[in-house]
């Protein structure tokens, strides 16, 4: 029988517990991305993948990339890890912009061996579109080294998840945000949710690709900026579900202090839609479990113009 709350597992003070307490917002949290590389690891991760020996000799290019087209690296695995040391192993680059694909075999690199990852570097940086047309990947991140919230919360829900899509679910590296775990980016739309567990979770991918994204759980969509994150989530919480990657939003300044009003189009129930949102800074707390300092948290909050 599946279990609603892995938190019976996770310390009072651990971040997502901590998080929930203090009824945290989600809104807006979805870190700008237009473009990810994925590389199949099986193994355990350590806390920062860019220092695993898979990839050792490559790191400046990766930096470069995330840096000139806005990218992140992931690295996958399907659930129930495996020590497998088979070689190569899969890559893809998915650019949520275009929404197109290009995928390849790279080689990990080894105590007595480099690693070979010309042809994932090279699409990494490619011009769109990619190749391909991009199917849909549900990640969900399970990184325990990075945080234990991310694997206490991540993993079960990756295991429900895989028994409906068994081919589109993998687990995943730091997606940001641990105490919004269990994290899912949904790809190659770019859309985050977070707090889901074993029971919410299938409810809230199912409706996402019917065309109905839960503002619930939303955390926003990485090619949107964080103010139309937050517009299109008042939207789809006053006007109803649709798909948050398909609304677009224009920013108008002038309505104050750290006050936007933005326009939001696409959605099924106007043409234009106005919402006001204004930035806020929560004041420092502990938001993550391996955490050295408190830190402030940016987050917005709307209301619907009409």
């Amino acid at each position: 029988m599946p279990s609603r709350d892995p938190a019976a597992a996770l310390a009072p003070d651990a971040c997502s517990v901590r998080s929930l307490g203090m009824r945290e917002p989600m809104v807006a949290t979805a870190p700008p991305t237009q473009r990810w590389l994925l590389l199949e690891v099986p193994r355990a991760w350590p806390d920062k993948i860019l220092k695993s020996p898979e990839v050792a000799g490559w790191v400046p290019q990766l930096n470069a990339i995330v840096q000139s087209r806005s990218g992140r690296v992931l690295f996958i695995r399907r659930p129930g890890r495996s020590e497998s040391h088979e070689a190569p192993r899969a890559f893809v680059v998915v650019d949520a912009l275009s929404r197109t694909q290009t995928a390849g075999t790279w080689l990990p690199g080894t105590a007595s061996r480099p690693a070979d990852l010309r042809a994932a570097v090279a699409a990494f940086d490619a011009d769109v579109p990619l190749t391909d047309p991009s199917p849909a990947r549900l990640l969900v991140c399970a990184h325990g080294m990075h945080d234990q919230c991310c694997a206490v919360r991540g993993r079960p829900v990756a295991s429900v998840l895989a028994q409906t899509w068994p081919t589109e679910v993998w687990e995943c590296s730091h997606l940001g945000g641990d105490r919004f775990g269990a994290n899912i980016l949904v790809l190659p739309d770019g859309t985050y949710f977070g707090r889901l567990d074993d029971i919410s979770g299938p409810k809230v991918i199912a409706k996402h690709l019917a065309g109905q994204s839960d503002p619930q759980f939303l955390r926003g969509v990485t090619t949107q900026d964080p103010r139309v994150q937050a517009a299109v989530t008042e939207v789809l919480r006053t006007r109803g579900p649709a798909p948050a990657y398909l609304l677009r939003g224009r920013i108008d300044n002038g309505a104050g202090a750290h006050t936007w009003t933005v326009s939001v189009t696409g959605h099924p129930h106007g043409a234009e839609i106005p919402v006001l949102v204004r930035r806020r800074v929560d004041p420092p707390a502990r938001r993550a479990c391996l955490a050295t300092e408190d830190k402030v948290a940016v987050t917005f909050e709307t209301r619907l113009l009409t």
